[in-house]
């Protein structure tokens, strides 16, 4: 049996080991959520160019009409692409930072759970996060369903 001081050195290990993970987890979605900022920040000044050339080119109120339109409707969709991308990115840290707590949880787990009190707190903050999460899912399926077939490319692709 390891000693009292052994004991505190594995678990203070197993703590800043978990903390790091944690941090990793938040590190990794953050690199992807900058990374969709940079490409839709790029695209969107493509498109913008893209759009001034054709409605400077407009030779009529139908054709600004279009130009216009397409243009915004079309931003819309990738508006709600754009913000699915940041939301997977975010749950799928957050599924990370849960994994994590719930092994933490059921590692430190005596026989008997109710007489842990830090098992109850591990508990309640899983069922948070398991709540964000639920939450985080629903908003994604808002945001997306609400543009149409537009908004959800990976939907018509598995159905062809």
């Amino acid at each position: 049996m390891a000693s009292g001081g052994e004991q505190f050195f594995e678990i203070w290990k197993q703590q800043v080991n978990a903390g790091l993970q944690i941090l990793d987890a938040v590190a990794e979605a953050t690199a992807k959520m900058r990374a969709a900022q940079f490409a839709a920040a790029n695209e969107t000044h493509q498109r913008t160019v893209e759009a001034e050339r054709l409605l400077a080119g407009a030779k009529d109120a139908q054709e600004l009409w279009n130009a216009q339109c397409t243009w915004a409707s079309e931003n819309a969709e990738r508006a709600a692409a754009y913000w699915r991308e940041q939301f997977e990115a975010m749950t799928e840290a957050n599924a990370r930072i849960l994994k994590l707590m719930q092994e933490r949880m059921q590692a430190a787990a005596p026989v008997e759970a109710g007489t842990n009190p830090s098992v109850a707190a591990l508990a309640a903050v899983d069922s948070a996060y398991r709540e964000m999460l639920k939450a985080s899912q629903q908003l994604i399926a808002f945001t997306t369903g609400g543009f149409g077939a537009g908004a959800a490319p990976s939907e018509g692709a598995s159905k062809k």
